[in-house]
């Protein structure tokens, strides 16, 4: 969970990923609007960017970065270098 966000305000999640399929999943949930979803593809060492809208009311977020590949089990990913900042 991210906390202390602002209601009514744009952000952006960045996040640098490494392994894992082309399956992995980010999801930003519970924060006053729709899931936003990202689908990364590739294994190398990536950075995503994920804009996201608080609601009226909301003042925090949850993040999941997760392999859905079922076949993956095992799989090495390696999360790194979390930031969410205010959307320029």
């Amino acid at each position: 969970w991210i906390n202390n966000l602002d209601p009514n305000t744009a952000y952006q999640l960045t996040v640098q990923i490494e392994g894992g399929t082309t399956t992995t999943e980010i999801q930003i949930r519970n924060h006053g609007n729709d899931t936003v979803e990202s689908n990364p593809t590739g294994s190398a060492l990536q950075t995503v960017t994920v804009p996201f809208t608080t609601g009226a009311e909301n003042t925090q977020a949850e993040i999941v970065v997760w392999e859905i590949d079922p076949s993956a089990v095992g799989m090495a990913m390696k999360i790194d270098d979390l930031r969410v900042v205010t959307a320029p």
